[in-house]
């Protein structure tokens, strides 16, 4: 009696935290690494680039933010940032996505604005962000309004924050919970036929990660 209790005990725990099966969580070290905690992080943020070919990719081929987005359980932040460091025009490009994200618009924008960077050489200017603009539906007033505001100010400094303090060092770069980043040529699938396969995978490591005990430590706050 006692030997099936301490079964049915053991069992109730599998049940529970099925993702500490050590079969069940990603490698360290080989689909992600541990890096000095940040406080206040997002639970899941990307770092990318509009100048980045592989940034191109992850957003256009593979879908992987999208996809990440997706699976991630209700009440988990997902933040994409910009990093002003690369390019001419990063600083230009670094606001053009803080006006998209106050605008509500990052899904449109996003294609258009590397798009226009590819189209461009890399040599886009303040004028042709404005032009991507107008030809998604926004008004040079809505756009100079929107670019001028408290909000995409703050927004332009809380990205330009996130990318030093986590020490942003290449593009694209996703982190979990402050202190996990994802080794990007450690997810399998990105030599498949079938490009959502590399996504999938690259999904489930993240969603190990956030199933780790303890991962949800208190925080200040979000960026």
């Amino acid at each position: 009696m006692f030997f099936s209790a301490r079964i049915l005990l053991c069992l109730c725990l599998l049940t529970a935290f099925p993702s500490v099966n050590a079969e069940s969580i990603s490698h360290e070290g080989k689909e992600y690494s541990r890096i000095d905690k940040v406080t206040a992080a997002p639970d899941v943020v990307e770092f990318f680039s509009f100048y980045c070919m592989p940034c191109y990719l992850f957003s256009q081929k593979y879908h992987v933010a999208d996809t990440v987005q997706a699976s991630l359980p209700a009440g988990i932040k997902f933040k994409k940032y910009h990093v002003s460091q690369m390019g001419a025009a990063g600083n230009e490009l670094t606001q053009a996505w803080a006006v998209a994200m106050t605008l509500g618009i990052e899904k449109k924008m996003e294609p258009l604005l590397f798009e226009g960077v590819r189209k461009s050489n890399k040599s886009i200017t303040a004028g042709g962000i404005e032009a991507i603009f107008q030809q998604a539906g926004v008004s040079v007033k809505d756009y100079e309004l929107a670019k001028n505001s408290q909000a995409v100010k703050a927004l332009v400094v809380q990205q330009n924050k996130a990318v030093k303090d986590f020490n942003v060092s290449y593009t694209p770069s996703f982190y979990v919970s402050g202190q996990y980043r994802i080794i990007n040529q450690g997810i399998e699938g990105m030599d498949s036929n079938h490009p959502d396969a590399y996504a999938k995978e690259y999904a489930g490591v993240i969603r190990d990660l956030l199933n780790i005990p303890d991962i949800f430590s208190s925080k200040q706050g979000f960026y």
